[in-house]
């Protein structure tokens, strides 16, 4: 059963008759692409676009027809025989804007039924051709942290570093699943720190956060350097952080809740008395995004189940000082998790 089928299988559960898929991530996992709009009945895929891209669009679509024209798609979709048959529609509510919500009723004359998470919902777990690329992606991101490691020495900007990243993600065939972190000293104390032209200095603290993208599908990994020998409070953080992360790694697997898998390492970081300085969750899932479901926080009520691709990441960010975060892409298997990122994570002293 292809992609597209399981999701209309669901429509009679979700009380609609059709699915207006305008998140441009979930159309190209239904149908290969990600322009334009796409229409799911109980019976039919129908992609609208513009003529424009339909030549370019044509040779990576599959599982559903294509109309094209010169208007907006929406104009082309309103327009639409199918749609004189729809009496409740769901569309994409996290992800419609309120003035594109004012255009589709003004354009459609149909109720209109806000759906979260139906096709991000069938993401959650990666079929045997998306693990394929992902690990294609992670084996990339560690071969790209391994390059680089030579140019870490006393003097080079973070902006360098990311930079450097960037084209060697690009030269191996892969694309930037993000932006890369790149922070120095007590930059590494921010969890989302952007690279500056802060200069390695001797002693500092050094966190890299890197991820390719190999064929659409992504990978993230963070590893945690000195540059010299670290003091004695650099490496107690280090090891705590360690210690969390194998933990988790260890821990994770089918069944368990991702609030259970987040306690994992946020309790010994907490009993080591660092539990206010781990400020985000422990994980996401990766996949097509960098950032998709499931959230392993404190907070979520996921589950975790074989087949998901997910992301461990403890850390700890102290203002002032620095920070370490360790990070694995990791897929979940029946009774124990695989690393995909296979990178060491000895604290390496440049």
């Amino acid at each position: 059963m292809n992609r597209v089928h399981r999701i209309q299988q669901q429509f009679r559960k979700e009380n609609i008759d059709g699915l207006l898929v305008t998140n441009p991530i979930n159309i190209k996992y239904l149908v290969g692409c990600d322009d334009g709009i796409l229409f799911l009945s109980r019976k039919k895929a129908i992609l609208f676009m513009h003529y424009m891209n339909r030549e370019q669009m044509e040779k990576k679509i599959s599982g559903c027809e294509i109309r094209s024209g010169d208007k907006n798609p929406l104009v082309l979709f309103s327009k639409s025989r199918e749609l004189k048959r729809m009496k409740r529609l769901g569309f994409e509510s996290d992800v419609v804007t309120v003035s594109q919500a004012k255009s589709f009723k003004k354009s459609i004359k149909v109720k209109f039924v806000p759906k979260v998470g139906i096709v991000e919902g069938l993401r959650k777990k990666k079929e045997a051709v998306e693990i394929k690329l992902i690990r294609k992606a992670s084996k990339l991101t560690v071969e790209v942290l391994k390059s680089i490691l030579s140019l870490l020495k006393v003097g080079v900007r973070e902006i360098d570093i990311a930079a450097e990243i960037d084209y060697n993600i690009r030269k191996r065939g892969g694309v930037p699943a993000f932006p890369p972190i790149v922070a120095f000293g007590r930059n590494s104390s921010m969890p989302h720190a952007e690279p500056s032209r802060r200069r390695l200095k001797k002693g500092d603290l050094l966190i890299i956060d890197l991820g390719a993208s190999y064929r659409g599908y992504a990978s993230d990994m963070t590893r945690t350097l000195c540059i010299g020998k670290p003091n004695r409070r650099q490496k107690d953080i280090y090891e705590i952080v360690l210690e969390a992360q194998k933990r988790a790694v260890k821990f994770a697997r089918d069944s368990i809740s991702t609030k259970e898998l987040d306690d994992a390492a946020r309790s010994l970081i907490t009993n080591r008395g660092y539990g206010e300085r781990f400020i985000h969750g422990l994980g996401h899932g990766v996949g097509l995004d960098v950032h998709e479901a499931p959230r392993i926080s404190s907070k979520s009520k996921d589950k975790i189940e074989e087949g998901m691709v997910l992301t461990i990441e403890p850390g700890i960010y102290i203002p002032n000082f620095g920070g370490v975060r360790i990070e694995d892409t990791v897929l979940i298997n029946k009774d124990r998790c695989e690393v995909l990122t296979t990178a060491s994570k000895e604290f390496i002293e440049m």
